[in-house]
C-alpha cells in the first residue's frame, strides 16, 4: 500500500511523510497542553482526570519512536531497538528521581511548569529532527540528480 493512507509511508531517505509525524506531534502537543492546564488550574479532581489523559496521550510516544528509529536506520533493527529501549529506561529512571528531588526543593506548581518546559523541549526536538531530515533528504536527492 503506497500513498498517504499508509502509516509506513517514508521517502527514499527514510523521512516520515505522514502519520508518524502526526502521531508524534499530536501526542506531544496534547501532553504539553494538558500540563499547562494542570499547572494553571488547581483542582484535585481535575488533576486526576488530566493525569489520566496525559498518560493516554503519552502512551504512543515510545511505539512511534521505535517505528521511526527502525525505519531511519534500516538493517540496524536490533541495535536501534536496544538503544531506544535503554534510553527510554534511563529516562524513566532519571526523570522521576530528578523530579522527586525537585519536589523537595520547589513547589508543585513550579515542578509542573518544569514538566511543561520538558514537553516543549521534546516538541522542539521533534521539529528539529523532522526539519533536519527534510534538509538531508533534499541534499541527498539534489546530489543524486546533479
Amino acid at each position: 500500500m503506497d500513498g498517504d493512507g499508509d502509516w509506513t509511508n517514508f521517502d527514499r531517505v527514510g523521512n516520515p511523510k505522514g502519520i508518524v509525524f502526526k502521531l508524534s506531534f499530536s501526542s506531544i502537543s496534547a501532553t504539553l497542553l494538558l500540563l499547562i492546564v494542570m499547572a494553571t488550574w488547581r483542582n484535585v479532581i481535575l488533576s486526576y482526570v488530566i493525569t489520566f489523559f496525559i498518560g493516554l496521550s503519552m502512551s504512543g510516544i515510545f511505539v512511534v519512536t521505535m517505528v521511526y528509529a527502525n525505519h531511519t536506520f534500516p538493517g540496524h533493527g536490533p541495535r536501534v531497538t536496544r538503544l531506544v529501549t535503554v534510553f527510554a529506561g534511563v529516562g524513566g529512571a532519571a526523570i522521576p528521581g530528578m523530579f522527586g528531588w525537585l519536589m523537595d526543593q520547589l513547589s508543585v506548581v513550579q515542578n509542573l511548569w518544569m514538566l511543561v518546559g520538558f514537553s516543549f523541549l521534546l516538541l522542539t526536538t521533534l521539529f528539529t529532527i523532522v526539519y533536519s531530515g527534510s534538509a538531508l533528504s533534499r541534499k541527498v536527492l539534489n546530489n543524486k540528480d546533479g
